[in-house]
């Protein structure tokens, strides 16, 4: 791709991406789901176990677990139906780094609704998810925190990662997937940290001697 940061056309686009029907999105559910029962059952175990009320652990971890699974149901049936399996995805691939906006006002209803229901209810996983929808409404991430991408040709997916953790997933059309992937590969390329050249022989020998 020719040109340098500062010069090459953005590249815009918008996509309706399926909510219960990718598998990329789906995994992505579970795996918060997951590490977010799990951080509430080793606290509320923590605690029954300061108190020696051990025998309770077990029914409390059982009960975490239906309402977990009780949650990731009722939003993906939620997201069928009140959404109807659709969300209006926007992405700015530029210079500065990759943007994704969400642009479906009903993501953003629902995200408030979850939000204020969870505070009504004093449920933590119900306004969790609520919180967890508004802050991925919108995502920014520069390239100096990306790290690595990873494709899914299949479904013209591109995962964007820093060195742990998946920072944002990106979906493309068809007719743009091979354009953005090298943009991409190419904006990762110019703004890759360079290593500072390490000193020759002769010249640690000058230095040391100074």
């Amino acid at each position: 791709m020719t040109g340098t940061p500062a010069t090459r056309p953005a590249l815009d686009w918008t996509i309706d991406v399926g909510l219960v029907t990718e598998p990329l999105l789906l995994a992505g559910y579970l795996k918060v789901m997951v590490i977010s029962g799990a951080i509430m059952a080793a606290l509320l175990a923590f605690l029954m176990a300061v108190t020696d009320d051990l025998e309770a652990i077990a029914p409390m971890l059982g009960l975490v677990g239906i309402v977990l699974v009780a949650v990731m149901v009722i939003s993906l049936i939620a997201a069928g139906l009140v959404m109807r399996n659709r969300l209006a995805m926007r992405y700015v691939v530029d210079e500065r780094g990759v943007r994704q906006f969400t642009v479906d006002r009903r993501a953003a209803a629902a995200s408030t609704a979850a939000l204020v229901a969870g505070a009504l209810a004093v449920s933590p996983v119900l306004a969790g998810a609520g919180l967890l929808a508004a802050m991925q409404a919108r995502r920014a991430p520069a390239w100096s925190g990306i790290a690595s991408l990873r494709r899914h040709p299949s479904r013209r997916a591109i995962a964007l990662r820093n060195s742990w953790r998946t920072v944002m997933l990106g979906f493309c059309t068809p007719q743009n997937y091979e354009t953005v992937a090298a943009r991409i590969d190419a904006e990762m390329a110019a703004h890759r940290p360079r290593s500072r050249p390490r000193p020759s022989t002769a010249d640690s020998r000058f230095y040391a001697g100074c």
